[in-house]
């Protein structure tokens, strides 16, 4: 979606690069709409790009190298360079934003060889990559989980590629629920890889973290944030239902790195958490158990990797960064209290992400 300038200047332009963890949602106007952010003078782009097993299938080979969203998003930043003057923009004055795996899209193109001097400005709404999450040079376990999933052979990354090319699409997007190991947290599963290389144009040819460190960073002024109570919803729902509350409770170390999105066999590091946040009580319904299960939820997927994004740039960058945290909580919010009935906060900037 573009939205048009019909006068003889050229204004500034702002690319805005879509939510929902790089397998679901779009940037369809009603959802990323212009409304409010157009009573300024400016143009507005945004962008679809391929999502789940069609944009990010990685077996780490030359048959999927991975990457192929991220690719995706500078076909856009390209074509904004080549074309945004025709429809009032100024391809010198370009800002990049993005929310959530949007924002965390932004600071990859901060890195990517691909993506240098595409923009000028940019803002990661709620969450990056450095993160608990660790970044591999493929994902042929997800690979091999899509090809069970439509009924695919998944021994080699041959045997895989050759059989969902002959899946329809919507199969293999009907299909994303079956990557998921827990009901609520259904926040990511595909991630940027690091490419090897295989005479392709590679988005991430090197480590994220040891590409700032190096000073391999294109350095433009950069606005970092989150919101106040980020997926602290996920805890009401939890504790509002016995068998999840149950099951969070008496097999915490089975399913705690999948909530906290901790690294695979990371029980001791499960178990410090839950002592810091929930102490040695056990999990359950009451008002203090669903404070810090909140914050606990609201700092393993957005907090630590904005914080830690934050704290990155600020040392590496050559250009200004920027930090805020969004606390204002108005008549309206994504979550209300289900007792109170009042508003509680936003989940990963969505009131300024909708503007």
């Amino acid at each position: 979606m573009i939205c048009f300038n019909f006068s003889s200047d050229l204004f500034p332009v702002a690319l805005f690069l879509h939510y929902g963890g790089f397998y679901v949602l779009s940037a369809r106007s009603d959802v990323v709409g212009p409304r409010y952010l157009m009573d300024r003078d400016m143009i507005l782009v945004t962008c679809n790009f391929r999502l789940g097993s069609l944009g990010f299938l990685s077996t780490g080979d030359n048959l999927a190298p991975g990457n192929n969203g991220f690719k995706d998003q500078v076909v856009v930043l390209s074509w904004i360079q080549r074309n945004i003057a025709a429809f009032g923009g100024d391809p010198d004055n370009v800002s990049l934003l993005g929310c959530g795996s949007g924002a965390y899209s932004v600071a990859l193109h901060m890195l990517s060889p691909m993506s240098k001097g595409l923009f000028h400005r940019a803002v990661s709404m709620s969450s990056s990559p450095f993160s608990q999450v660790r970044i591999d040079r493929d994902q042929f376990d997800l690979a091999a989980k899509q090809a069970r999933l439509v009924d695919c052979p998944f021994n080699t990354s041959s045997a895989i590629i050759k059989c969902l090319r002959t899946k329809p699409w919507q199969e293999i997007g009907d299909s994303v629920n079956g990557f998921f190991e827990l009901p609520t947290n259904r926040v990511l599963y595909w991630t940027v890889v690091i490419e090897r290389d295989f005479g392709q144009e590679r988005f991430m040819p090197y480590d994220p973290l040891d590409a700032v460190r190096s000073g391999n960073l294109y350095s433009v002024p950069y606005i970092i944030g989150q919101t106040r109570d980020e997926y602290s919803w996920l805890a009401n729902i939890i504790l509002n239902n016995a068998t999840l509350t149950k099951m969070l409770d008496k097999e915490y170390t089975k399913y705690a790195p999948i909530a906290f999105m901790l690294p695979k066999g990371s029980t001791l590091q499960a178990l410090t958490l839950r002592k810091k946040y929930l102490g040695l009580e056990p999990i359950r319904n009451d008002t203090t158990t669903l404070q810090n299960l909140g914050m606990m939820f609201g700092d393993a997927l957005i907090g630590f990797s904005s914080h830690r994004l934050a704290n990155i740039m600020c040392r590496y960058s050559k250009a200004p960064v920027y930090y805020y945290q969004f606390s204002y909580i108005g008549n309206n919010s994504f979550y209300e209290n289900p007792v109170t009935k009042t508003p509680v906060g936003e989940l990963f900037n969505y009131f300024i992400c909708t503007y």
